[in-house]
């Protein structure tokens, strides 16, 4: 082989390994990888495997955390299923298989928020004598009482299965498990439940905009914005008063990370719409 050829040869696999460097390093600027789990540490003593934990901790299979007395903390599974601790409570991460993570509730009170995004197909929680499972929506366990705040949930509890909707409350009352409408306390409770999801979501959001800071920059320049615009846009968004479409509309290329921050807004502003009906139904029917 001549001299040349070598040259030309060496010249092509050197363009071509600068190609891939490209490619890769673009996918890495515009690209957004899920996390499998994830700590949001909301206030007070939070442990994990018995040890304090800070805000953002990554989470593994078989990981325990519990929140003190004086803890609150969100449990994030792929973006997608937010899992909120009071105080006092103790859970397990059984399984984090992205299309059906399960987790086990060893006392207390979670509240779960299940958006559908990021692959998740299902999602379990099991509590001594009882497994709620989902496919999309929001709810409350704690001492065998089930909550929902949104969608339907599947719930079998000492060999009884229920299927329980939109407001309403599964209890044992009068030495009987059955299925009712949630009185005005519940819906108080359902209402915060899904306030707290709200301001999680809102973090998430948070999380992605950090994420994605090539392309948030090159979405300001292409507007004109600042960080006190994109603020005020999807404030509004949240709000109904801006279509979060125009922005994935107006980016000026198509990422998963922008999807996923208009994503996260859309179901903001129906959190936003469902704890409006709830505070709606209260005033014109608090008994």
């Amino acid at each position: 082989m001549s001299t040349g050829k070598k040259v030309l040869i060496g010249l092509g696999i050197f363009a071509l390994l600068v190609v891939i460097a490209v490619f890769f390093i673009y996918k890495s600027l515009i690209g957004s990888a899920t996390v499998t789990a994830q700590l949001n540490v909301e206030s007070g003593q939070v442990l994990v495997n018995g040890m304090v934990a800070a805000d953002g901790t990554r989470l593994k299979q078989r990981d325990i955390i519990e929140t003190g007395a004086d803890g609150q903390a969100t449990v994030i599974l792929y973006e997608s299923v937010l899992v909120s601790l009071e105080p006092g409570t103790k859970i397990t991460l059984d399984d984090l298989t992205r299309q059906h993570p399960q987790i086990t509730q060893d006392g207390g009170e979670t509240w779960s928020k299940f958006t559908k995004l990021s692959g998740v197909e299902e999602y379990s929680v099991k509590t001594g004598n009882s497994v709620a499972s989902v496919r999309g929506t929001a709810f409350g366990i704690s001492n065998n009482m089930l909550i929902v705040g949104e969608g339907n949930v599947g719930y079998d509890i000492d060999g009884e299965s229920f299927e329980a909707g939109e407001d309403e409350v599964v209890v044992n009352e009068n030495g009987k498990r059955i299925k009712r409408i949630a009185n005005a306390e519940e819906r108080a409770k359902i209402a915060k439940g899904l306030e707290r999801s709200l301001q999680r979501m809102k973090y998430m959001r948070e999380l992605e905009l950090a994420k994605n800071k090539f392309l948030v920059n090159r979405l300001k320049v292409a507007k004109g914005w600042n960080d006190e615009d994109i603020k005020k846009f999807l404030e509004n968004a949240d709000d109904g008063k801006e279509n979060i479409d125009d922005l994935v509309d107006q980016s000026p290329v198509r990422a998963e990370g922008i999807q996923k921050i208009a994503d996260h807004t859309r179901e903001i502003r129906k959190l936003r719409d469902r704890i409006r009906q709830l505070q709606n139904l209260s005033v014109s029917s608090p008994l």
